[in-house]
């Protein structure tokens, strides 16, 4: 071997170990909280509402995320209710795997190196934790595994020696870019990758004469698909619920001041966010002047998300940001890199990839340190067990026999109660395992608590501020 070409392995070897070591550490906490996690809030609710196969099919109750109906469906009916691990491990699979896939799907994009420096800064980020480490944001993991199936289906595709074959694997990823957009409205901003995906697809599958009216049809559906549930269902159904149906353009700079405070609260981390912006801005514009279209639709899906997510009138949440996130970095990476190849602009290959590493480099140390507090959270204080909930749902059934009408009296501070009720999903979190009350309800007072129910269960908080449960008397 020559030694040119050991020293590039070396070299490639050191220049993947900065990520490596960040997605290590990451995965530490990852997997110390998962094992610590449990139900909480909405997972209880589709719990519930997904046992069996009862609601696999109904849109209503997902305001049109089928993805939801999917995940928990298939939960159910694999894991039952005992415990959130199995739920979080299937989650966090959905998420990596589709990291994973759609890294493979752009090898062909940029070095090799680069393809770890996307999983260290996303890791580094830690905003991907609030998604692997809550079951009911499998929305966003399944979106995440779809558009990557996505891409992998359009460089089958690309590589296809049939066109049959061709033909099937772009109808695979129409199925792909469905369900990416069925899993949250919030993705039809990957549109333009849909688009960019069907233009070069084109040649691939005019391959005969006389089938343009079929390759027009194939590719119609990849775009068709997702726009017609997105028009028909996703967003109608989102809009029609109350909290979703505030959208406007004056909640940007309320939303986007939330958004920094929670993922960028220092000078020199909104310096790193604003510098990514920058040179992914001149790496697409430098991509489009070389008729690269790649990198142009992951930067204008990326915005369209953005854009979207600003004008929430809540959900204000960082979960929310992985996959926006991930296009910028590919948008980035892949424009600098055509910029690099280009003979046009005289980049030297090597100074380029230096530059471009360290410049990296700390971005992964300041990105990494900002995530700190979401790392220390859930090392702290997993997802289900915020102020004892874990414990206190044990507390409740040791106190009540299953299938027992129970009267809940919250004497906690208003505040509290509204917390204590989001956190249990209001009645869910008392009909499910393992409490398994037959029905609940709510009073302020011992005295309001109805006479079909058989058990009272008194809410307060001890002096730690966990929530403690104190078996009252029959009503």
């Amino acid at each position: 071997m020559a030694m040119s070409d050991v020293g590039f392995k070396t070299r490639s070897f050191v220049a993947r170990v900065p990520p490596g070591v960040v997605v290590f550490l990451s995965a530490t906490v990852w997997i110390g909280a998962l094992l610590r996690s449990n139900f909480f809030a909405d997972d209880f609710y589709q719990l519930a509402t997904y046992s069996g196969f009862n609601n696999l099919f109904n849109v209503h109750l997902d305001q049109g995320q089928f993805a939801v109906n999917i995940f928990w469906t298939v939960g159910t009916m694999a894991f039952g209710y005992g415990s959130a691990v199995p739920y979080l491990l299937l989650n966090s699979s959905i998420l990596f795997g589709g990291l994973g896939m759609w890294l493979i799907g752009c090898r062909n994009r940029w070095p090799a190196t680069y393809g770890w420096w996307v999983a260290g800064l996303l890791a580094a980020n830690a905003a991907w934790m609030t998604t692997a480490l809550w079951s009911a944001n499998c929305t966003h993991s399944v979106a995440l595994f779809a558009l990557g199936g996505a891409m992998l289906c359009h460089e089958s595709v690309l590589r296809a020696g049939e066109l049959q074959a061709a033909r099937s694997w772009s109808l695979l990823g129409a199925a792909a870019w469905l369900l990416v957009v069925a899993s949250d409205p919030l993705y039809i901003g990957v549109v333009p990758i849909i688009i960019y995906c069907c233009l070069i697809q084109r040649p691939h599958l005019l391959r005969s004469s006389g089938s343009s009216w079929l390759t027009n049809a194939v590719l119609l559906c990849n775009v068709l698909l997702p726009s017609l549930y997105f028009a028909l269902i996703g967003y109608p159904q989102k809009s029609a619920v109350a909290a979703y149906s505030g959208s406007s353009l004056r909640f940007i700079v309320t939303d986007l001041r939330l958004y920094v405070d929670q993922m960028a609260p220092s000078t020199i981390t909104q310096a790193v966010y604003l510098s990514l912006a920058i040179v992914t801005g001149v790496a697409v514009v430098g991509a489009l002047i070389r008729r690269d279209f790649f990198p142009v639709a992951c930067g204008l899906s990326a915005a369209l998300m953005i854009g979207i997510l600003l004008t929430e009138s809540q959900q204000i949440y960082p979960n929310y940001t992985v996959i926006p996130l991930l296009l910028v970095l590919s948008a980035c990476l892949a424009g600098c890199t055509t910029v690099a190849r280009s003979s046009r602009w005289r980049v030297p290959s090597r100074s380029f990839r230096g530059a471009a590493i360290v410049l990296a480099a700390i971005s992964l140390a300041v990105l990494f340190y900002a995530g700190s507090g979401v790392r220390a959270y859930f090392t702290a204080t997993p997802y289900g067990d915020q102020r004892g909930l874990a414990l206190f749902r044990y507390q409740v059934a040791s106190m009540v026999p299953p299938g027992t009408p129970l009267c809940v009296v919250l004497e906690l501070a208003r505040a509290d109660g509204v917390e204590f009720k989001a956190w249990m999903a209001q009645e869910y979190g008392f009909l499910l395992a393992p409490i398994n009350a037959a029905s609940v309800y709510f009073a302020d007072s011992q005295g309001q608590c109805p006479s079909s129910a058989t058990a009272t269960i008194n809410v307060t908080e001890d002096a730690s501020g966990e929530f403690l449960a104190l078996l009252g008397r029959a009503p």
